[in-house]
């Protein structure tokens, strides 16, 4: 959950200027908490929805990771969880929530704008999970108006959740049951029955760039 709020968090800045040239959604509300006081409305509730198993990717799936200067190899562990990420959109009035709803859409679906590039930027190129996010999808949860705050009132609270489906994917060590940031990893494998071990480097989007060679940037 913490990608994908931050992923909001990076557009949503003291900064940002909605569609409509208004600033009243600059450093937006955005938490993996409900909103429970006025000044975090209009707010978003962000969580994740995790669908079937967190599960270990293949079989035998030990992978070889070079650690700096002394060759020693550390098991890595592959692991995949697949889920929706759910964004619950608070208003205290219905035109508030529809505004915020064109700006969180504007945020899913064009990526390419500079304006929000950051939240793709954010969920793609994270150093600890490969997350692929059904970017063409925004699967709507339908919306709600209740009455009552939580801080006492009788103001009515108007809500929309939207989700994306999305696949992720991380490493963990064997001897620190840690997450493991990866700038590549170093596969070693032999054929059955034989001794003769091959080698190839992936950079960390599986994209194979060399037989052993480290990426430029060095090993982390």
């Amino acid at each position: 959950m913490h990608v994908i709020t931050t992923g909001l968090k990076s557009v949503f800045t003291p900064e940002y200027v909605s569609m409509d040239g208004q600033p009243d959604f600059a450093g937006l509300h955005c938490s993996i908490e409900y909103p429970i006081d006025p000044q975090d409305y209009p707010g978003v509730w962000v969580d994740f929805e995790p669908e079937g198993e967190l599960s270990r990717g293949g079989i035998d799936d030990i992978n070889s990771y070079l650690t700096n200067g002394n060759n020693t190899l550390t098991p890595l562990y592959l692991w995949r969880a697949q889920g929706w990420a759910t964004y619950t959109l608070a208003a205290l009035s219905s035109l508030q929530r529809a505004r915020l709803h064109d700006e969180i859409v504007r945020v899913f679906a064009f990526g390419s704008d500079p304006t929000v590039a950051a939240f793709r930027d954010t969920i793609e190129n994270n150093n600890y999970l490969a997350m692929n996010m059904d970017f063409d999808r925004i699967a709507e949860r339908g919306s709600a108006a209740t009455p009552g705050t939580p801080w006492g009132s009788e103001e009515i609270i108007y809500e929309v959740t939207l989700a994306m489906q999305c696949v992720i994917e991380f490493y963990s060590t064997a001897n620190k049951d840690q997450l493991f940031p990866l700038d590549a990893i170093q596969i070693y494998g032999s054929a059955e029955n034989t001794n003769t071990w091959t080698e190839m480097t992936l950079d960390k989007n599986g994209v194979v760039i060399g037989p052993g060679t480290p990426p430029s940037d060095g090993w982390q």
